[in-house]
Protein backbone atom coordinates (compact mmCIF):
# COMPACT_ATOMS: atom_id res chain seq x y z
CA UNK A 1 0.00 0.00 0.00
CA UNK A 2 1.40 3.33 -1.00
CA UNK A 3 0.59 6.59 0.70
CA UNK A 4 0.68 9.60 -1.55
CA UNK A 5 0.59 13.37 -1.14
CA UNK A 6 -2.52 15.45 -1.61
CA UNK A 7 -4.62 14.39 -4.59
CA UNK A 8 -7.85 16.29 -4.02
CA UNK A 9 -6.58 19.65 -2.83
CA UNK A 10 -4.60 20.76 0.18
CA UNK A 11 -4.88 18.49 3.16
CA UNK A 12 -6.06 15.43 1.25
CA UNK A 13 -4.65 12.09 2.33
CA UNK A 14 -4.66 9.23 -0.16
CA UNK A 15 -3.77 5.59 -0.14
CA UNK A 16 -3.72 3.25 -3.13
CA UNK A 17 -3.88 -0.54 -3.16
CA UNK A 18 -4.93 -3.44 -5.36
CA UNK A 19 -7.66 -5.92 -4.48
CA UNK A 20 -7.32 -9.39 -6.02
CA UNK A 21 -10.97 -10.35 -6.39
CA UNK A 22 -10.18 -13.82 -7.73
CA UNK A 23 -8.01 -14.43 -4.66
CA UNK A 24 -11.03 -13.52 -2.53
CA UNK A 25 -13.33 -16.00 -4.27
CA UNK A 26 -14.86 -13.74 -6.94
CA UNK A 27 -14.16 -15.58 -10.20
CA UNK A 28 -16.94 -14.84 -12.68
CA UNK A 29 -17.14 -13.28 -16.16
CA UNK A 30 -19.31 -10.42 -14.84
CA UNK A 31 -16.67 -9.35 -12.29
CA UNK A 32 -13.14 -7.99 -12.76
CA UNK A 33 -10.19 -10.15 -11.66
CA UNK A 34 -8.72 -7.26 -9.70
CA UNK A 35 -9.28 -3.59 -9.04
CA UNK A 36 -7.11 -0.71 -7.96
CA UNK A 37 -8.55 1.39 -5.15
CA UNK A 38 -7.52 4.93 -4.33
CA UNK A 39 -8.93 5.88 -0.96
CA UNK A 40 -8.87 9.53 -0.06
CA UNK A 41 -9.97 11.73 2.79
CA UNK A 42 -10.05 15.41 2.01
CA UNK A 43 -9.83 18.42 4.28
CA UNK A 44 -13.61 18.27 4.77
CA UNK A 45 -13.32 14.67 6.03
CA UNK A 46 -15.03 13.26 2.94
CA UNK A 47 -13.98 9.60 2.56
CA UNK A 48 -14.00 8.53 -1.07
CA UNK A 49 -13.02 5.32 -2.85
CA UNK A 50 -12.07 5.57 -6.53
CA UNK A 51 -12.20 2.03 -7.91
CA UNK A 52 -10.44 1.44 -11.21
CA UNK A 53 -11.34 -1.73 -13.09
CA UNK A 54 -10.51 -3.09 -16.53
CA UNK A 55 -12.34 -1.02 -19.16
CA UNK A 56 -15.19 -3.49 -19.67
CA UNK A 57 -16.26 -3.11 -16.01
CA UNK A 58 -16.03 0.67 -15.82
CA UNK A 59 -14.62 2.86 -13.11
CA UNK A 60 -16.51 3.46 -9.89
CA UNK A 61 -16.56 5.97 -7.06
CA UNK A 62 -18.01 5.37 -3.63
CA UNK A 63 -18.56 8.09 -1.08
CA UNK A 64 -18.47 6.24 2.21
CA UNK A 65 -18.89 6.69 5.95
CA UNK A 66 -17.06 4.67 8.55
CA UNK A 67 -19.49 3.37 11.14
CA UNK A 68 -18.14 1.27 14.03
CA UNK A 69 -15.11 0.28 12.00
CA UNK A 70 -17.13 -0.68 8.91
CA UNK A 71 -17.04 1.06 5.52
CA UNK A 72 -20.63 1.89 4.51
CA UNK A 73 -21.28 3.26 1.00
CA UNK A 74 -23.50 6.35 1.03
CA UNK A 75 -23.37 7.32 -2.65
CA UNK A 76 -22.08 5.44 -5.68
CA UNK A 77 -21.21 6.36 -9.24
CA UNK A 78 -20.18 4.31 -12.26
CA UNK A 79 -18.29 6.81 -14.29
CA UNK A 80 -20.31 9.94 -13.59
CA UNK A 81 -23.65 8.15 -13.46
CA UNK A 82 -25.24 7.75 -10.00
CA UNK A 83 -25.95 4.16 -8.97
CA UNK A 84 -28.40 3.06 -6.28
CA UNK A 85 -26.44 1.52 -3.38
CA UNK A 86 -28.63 -1.60 -3.41
CA UNK A 87 -27.75 -2.09 -7.11
CA UNK A 88 -23.97 -2.25 -6.58
CA UNK A 89 -22.37 -5.45 -7.89
CA UNK A 90 -21.70 -8.01 -5.16
CA UNK A 91 -17.92 -7.87 -5.75
CA UNK A 92 -18.03 -4.36 -4.31
CA UNK A 93 -18.51 -5.99 -0.87
CA UNK A 94 -15.00 -7.48 -1.19
CA UNK A 95 -13.64 -4.04 -2.09
CA UNK A 96 -15.18 -2.39 0.98
CA UNK A 97 -14.08 -5.28 3.23
CA UNK A 98 -10.51 -4.98 1.95
CA UNK A 99 -10.64 -1.22 2.47
CA UNK A 100 -11.59 -1.84 6.09
CA UNK A 101 -8.80 -4.37 6.51
CA UNK A 102 -6.06 -2.32 4.87
CA UNK A 103 -6.90 1.17 6.04
CA UNK A 104 -8.82 0.85 9.28
CA UNK A 105 -7.13 -2.21 10.74
CA UNK A 106 -3.68 -1.56 9.26
CA UNK A 107 -3.14 -4.92 7.49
Amino acid sequence: MATNGPAHGNGAQTSEFTVDLVGHGVDRPDAPDQVTVEASVDANHTFQLDINTPSDHGDWRLDVHVVRGRVKPQRAFQGRVPVVIDALPDWMDVVTEQTETRLLRGH
